[in-house]
C-alpha cells in the first residue's frame, strides 16, 4: 500500500481510541505562521484543553525478497500533547490515552489490511516541558510496519 493509505489508517485508529480527541490527530507536521495559531490547532473543542497528536514516518528500510518485490519495514512516530495541571493527575490520564491507544493497534495488527503486520507498537518516551507557553506531558510512540512492496 502507499504511504498515504497507510497513515490514513493509522490516523483512523488513533482517532478512535478512547479519549483521543479526533478533531486534534495530524497526519503531517502541522505548521502555522505563529505559536498561537499554532498551540490552538491541538485544542481539544470539547474542553479546550491542549490534547493532540501528530503522526509521521520516521523511516523505512526494504529487504530483496523476490525478482520482483520486497519486504519493506516502516517505523512510524505519534507524538502525543496533554496539558499539564495541578488540580488532576493528568500524568494519569495521559498515560491511561496511551493505553488506550495501544490498545486499538493491538486490535488491528493489520491496519485494516493496509499491512501485512505491526510489530512493536511502543512508548519510547513520555516527559513534562514547554510547549509553546503552555506547560504539556509530551509522549512519544512508535509502531511498526511490514508491507509487500511489488515492482
Amino acid at each position: 500500500m502507499s504511504y498515504a493509505t497507510i497513515i490514513a489508517q493509522i490516523e483512523t485508529i488513533l482517532k478512535t481510541a478512547t479519549g483521543v480527541p479526533a478533531s486534534t490527530v495530524y497526519k503531517y507536521q502541522v505548521l502555522t505562521k505563529n505559536q498561537a495559531d499554532y498551540i490552538s490547532k491541538f485544542k481539544d473543542t470539547t474542553n479546550s484543553v491542549i490534547h493532540g497528536y501528530i503522526i509521521t514516518r520516521k523511516s523505512f528500510g526494504e529487504t530483496r525478497e523476490a525478482s520482483k518485490s520486497n519486504l519493506r519495514t516502516t517505523t512510524w512516530i505519534i507524538r502525543g500533547y496533554y496539558a499539564l495541571g495541578s488540580a488532576g493527575a493528568t500524568e494519569a490520564t495521559f498515560q491511561g490515552y496511551i493505553d488506550n491507544i495501544a490498545a486499538k493497534f493491538a486490535a488491528d495488527p493489520r491496519l485494516g489490511n493496509t499491512v501485512l503486520s505491526t510489530e512493536n507498537f511502543s512508548l519510547e518516551n513520555f516527559d513534562a516541558g514547554m510547549w509553546g507557553d503552555v506547560l504539556c506531558h509530551y509522549a512519544e510512540m512508535s509502531l511498526t510496519t511490514s508491507e509487500q512492496i511489488n515492482y
